[in-house]
């Protein structure tokens, strides 16, 4: 039954957290049934020897006779078949100078070779100069090597043994003997190898063979143990009394007298069920075993409770030092009970110090009873009460802190106390209103953008649409604050694949944007998109009234060249012409003299057919090279070879004035490109006649045209390049300013056109030296792309 307990009790309690309850009881429960098992147990023996002990030793006499030499059979058997696999396995280990590739094998046979025989710690392989040439151990066994590589060999049984061996060359079985006093007998087996000056040493673990064998013949009951001169080699404790019987046996295989097998009995005789003995021993055991068991009962329990509340106390104590956190224990009152080492360091006062003390407590900077009585006065029980004050230490120093008050109960739920953990929070609360600055700042900023931000959901599943999750004020001033603006600029950024200087177009605004799409990761990490819409509009009215003029600049370009030309034009015109009036002149003339068959008349009207419409195809292409309005640049799909065959009729009209060659190669397979025919062919005419006018004073006069893609396949590129003067670095600078000519009677406007025209295609113009003398000029035009798929 549950009890409550005054503060005092509580008090006492923590100041001794190591008290435990009496229990005299059962410490004299335990007292008694000691004295009884004694008693018991020396009744038992004293009856067991009264009528089974001369019995039993007989038997015992026998067994143990019988089982001694069995062992000592075992262990001569065991010794000689190691010495005889140790022979067989010398071959492998013994050292050749000069064979590096045997050290891999040897060991892996020392290794193989002490895992069978599991009783041999080291293997050494010695030379004639007793030095040890290599070394094993098993890892089996956790020894200490006595010899290492290099080493000789000190001990003079060794010497001599080794010698022999030698000298007789045939294997030998040395005399057991320790490391230590009282430690592990050991036994060394000394092998010739197949090499004369080495032999093979192995040391044995001979008290582990007698135990191996003990365990094979089934003589657990028994304890062996060498002895030399009659005095034990290694410690033998008696685990199990005082042994009743003892057997000495000669171990002949070491040919030394004095090594004997010690061999000691601790069980008696077998009881049959018959005996009255029997019935005796088994009644004082009976009692015995229930004396024992209310003893150990008993003990077992006072040692269960004292290591429970030693675990208890040691994990509280634990708790309280460990912890990262100030803990401390008050009453209902506020008197501090308990504070662990840590809270001390905090406040800088010790535990003598604020034991008894109530609020206003001394490390307070200033006067928080009434915050603190607040929290404490919460109606919910489990709940975790925190307050954030300043703490001013014994030293004088104040930081922040946070107090954590949590409630104390007893067994049956009732509030005995609080339990406070104090933590500082200086260099949190300093981030804390770092991160907000930074915040603040940063919300700043991107809301006086000029730029229009925001940041939508990507849709993840069918028939759902994306939804808001961020925007700067001149997006809610430009579009609204909801999902609709963002939608419609997605959808004209997807309609253009690549980003370009005329932004795109919001009917609904009737403005022009410079519209950019990031994906990222939103704060949920979920997939997002942000734009970015920078108001272009004023910049792009402005634009296209230069493209207006540059449209008027390209046409009154365009008649300037059909001008330069127009002499070429008229000689290519005049052949035709003269032709026709050729063949009308020797008509007339033959139908005068009545010579003019059918025939003939259908030959000459043929001919003259012919060379009008040679006349009318060359004043078409001239028209609508000259004569075609343009309004906006037609962007279709256009194919390289035709831009090439179109410019090619009226560029080798002007070579064949100025008497210049236009050698013309075309990569094949070339795949469409996207751009307006008319302008491309201006382009690539202008560039041909200035490459033309500029071979006239060389004596060159080849202008070479290549059309290819470009590396990464994004672009054609139409390369023109002459071997006429060059062009200056200090030229090239200002080659493609308005107005700006290196031609006497140059307007200045062809290669800004081109330049112009290049940009609008989304291209780019470079100019470079030929090799050899010479400028080339290359320009390339994107391809035809694939549309970009719908994201919304």
């Amino acid at each position: 039954m549950s009890q409550d307990f005054s503060d005092k009790e509580v008090a006492a309690t923590f100041k001794a957290l190591n008290a435990s309850h009496s229990r005299e009881e059962s410490s004299l429960i335990g007292i008694y049934a000691s004295w009884a098992a004694i008693l018991l147990l020396g009744a038992c023996f004293f009856f067991a020897a009264v009528f089974i002990l001369d019995a039993d030793r007989r038997a015992a006499t026998a067994r143990l006779e019988q089982a001694s030499s069995l062992l000592v059979q075992s262990i001569e058997s065991r010794l000689l078949g190691t010495t005889e696999l140790l022979q067989r396995t010398s071959m492998r280990l013994m050292h050749v100078p000069g064979m590096t590739s045997r050290v891999r094998s040897s060991e892996l046979a020392a290794m193989g070779f002490m895992h069978d025989r599991r009783e041999v710690l080291e293997l050494a392989l010695v030379d004639r100069d007793l030095r040890v040439l290599r070394h094993w151990l098993s890892p089996s066994h956790n020894t200490i090597a006595n010899n290492t590589i290099g080493a000789g060999i000190e001990s003079d049984e060794n010497r001599k043994a080794i010698e022999s061996v030698l000298m007789r060359d045939a294997s030998f079985i040395g005399s057991p003997y320790n490391l230590e006093e009282g430690g592990q007998v050991y036994v060394n087996i000394y092998v010739p190898t197949p090499v004369p000056d080495q032999i093979l040493l192995a040391r044995v673990n001979f008290t582990h063979m007698i135990h191996e064998a003990a365990d094979v013949i089934g003589s657990e009951q028994y304890h062996f143990y060498t002895t030399k001169n009659g005095v034990a080699m290694s410690d033998h404790v008696h685990t199990n009394g005082t042994p009743k019987l003892m057997q000495t046996t000669p171990i002949p295989i070491f040919n030394d007298p004095t090594v004997t097998l010690t061999s000691e009995s601790f069980e008696h005789s077998v009881f049959t069920p018959d005996n009255i003995k029997l019935w005796v021993i088994l009644a004082l055991a009976g009692m015995l075993a229930l004396a024992l068991g209310l003893l150990l009962k008993n003990q077992k329990e006072q040692h269960a409770a004292h290591r429970r509340l030693s675990a208890e106390y040691s994990l509280r104590v634990a708790m309280a030092e460990s912890s990262l956190a100030g803990v401390r224990v008050t009453d209902l009152e506020g008197h501090i009970l308990f504070v662990n080492e840590t809270f001390q360091k905090l406040v800088g006062y010790s535990a003598e110090e604020l034991f008894g003390t109530t609020y206003p407590y001394p490390y307070w900077s200033e006067d928080i009873s009434n915050r603190y009585l607040d929290i404490l006065e919460k109606p919910e029980i489990h709940h975790i009460r925190t307050l954030e004050f300043q703490i001013r230490r014994k030293d004088g120093i104040i930081f922040d802190a946070q107090l954590n008050v949590s409630p104390l109960l007893n067994e049956d739920g009732t509030i005995i106390g609080w339990i406070g953990e104090l933590y500082d929070i200086s260099e949190q609360k300093r981030a804390r209103e770092r991160m907000t600055a930074a915040h603040e700042r940063f919300t700043r900023v991107v809301h006086s953008m000029n730029s229009a931000i925001c940041v939508i959901s990507i849709v993840q599943k069918p028939h759902t649409a994306p939804h808001m999750l961020f925007h700067n004020a001149p997006y809610a001033r430009i579009f609204g604050p909801d999902v609709a603006g963002a939608r419609r600029l997605l959808a004209l950024i997807q309609k253009s694949p690549r980003i370009t200087r005329e932004g795109v177009y919001d009917d609904l605004t009737e403005r022009w944007f410079d519209a950019r799409m990031q994906m990222l990761t939103w704060t949920d990490d979920t997939e997002a998109c942000m734009i970015i819409a920078t108001d272009i509009t004023n910049q792009r009215e402005t634009e296209l009234a230069l493209e207006e003029q540059l449209r008027r600049a390209e046409t009154t370009q365009r008649l300037v060249t059909m001008g330069e030309m127009a002499s070429s034009l008229a000689h290519e015109l005049n052949q035709p012409l003269a032709a026709i009036s050729n063949y009308a002149v020797g008509a007339t003339c033959m139908i005068e003299a009545g010579k003019l068959s059918r025939e003939d008349t259908l030959v000459a009207l043929g001919k003259m057919s012919k060379q009008a419409q040679r006349a009318a195809a060359i004043i078409k292409r001239i028209r609508s090279f000259a004569a075609t309005k343009k309004t906006d640049p037609q962007f279709t799909a256009v194919v390289p070879e035709t831009i090439v065959t179109e410019t090619m009729e009226l560029a080798l009209i002007q070579a064949a004035k100025l008497k210049a060659q236009i050698e013309t190669t075309i990569e094949p397979d070339l795949p469409n490109m996207k751009g307006d025919s008319v302008m491309l062919e201006q382009l690539l005419l202008n560039l041909l006649k200035n490459a033309m006018e500029a071979v006239q004073p060389f004596p060159n006069h080849t202008v070479e045209l290549n059309v290819s893609k470009t590396e990464g396949g994004d672009f054609i590129q139409f390369q023109i390049r002459d071997h006429g003067p060059g062009i200056s670095d200090e030229n090239k600078a200002l080659l493609y300013d308005a107005f700006y000519s290196t031609k006497n009677e140059g307007m200045g406007m062809g290669l800004n056109i081109c330049r112009s025209i290049v940009e609008v295609h989304q291209g780019r113009i470079t100019i470079t030296d030929t090799p050899g003398g010479g400028a080339t000029f290359t320009f390339t035009i994107p391809i035809l792309c694939e549309p970009t798929p719908n994201l919304l």
